[in-house]
């Protein structure tokens, strides 16, 4: 820290003895966030990238495990499915919890 400067000690005020010693500041990237939750496209989409790696395999321990991610993938899009489907009809039927998230039951009450 640069004596009687207050704040990081890579930042010094312009006038400061030492200011031409600091490089400016970064100009800031942005980033393109990706999204919060991916759908069922994005899984299915994962799942052909997967299999065409597969299908591309000399190796069988690479073709096994491209094989387990398309199984993978396959079961994330058909859960994300299931719940957008339980999720409209929660809300069609206007029922307790619709409109709001429904209570997730602990399932695994015996590692608790």
């Amino acid at each position: 820290m640069i004596a009687g400067v207050a704040g990081p000690p890579e930042t010094a005020p312009a006038g400061h003895p030492d200011f031409a010693a600091f490089p400016p500041a970064p100009v800031p990237v942005p980033v393109k966030e990706p999204p919060m939750a991916y759908d069922a496209v994005y899984y299915r989409g994962q799942a052909a990238r997967a299999q065409a790696e597969a299908d591309a395999a000399t190796l069988d321990n690479v073709r096994d495990r491209a094989l387990r991610s398309v199984a993978a993938f396959e079961a994330m899009a058909v859960n994300i499915e299931r719940v957008a489907r339980r999720r409209a009809e929660r809300e069609a039927s206007g029922g307790e919890y619709a409109g709001r998230a429904t209570p997730v039951p602990n399932v695994h009450k015996d590692l608790v």
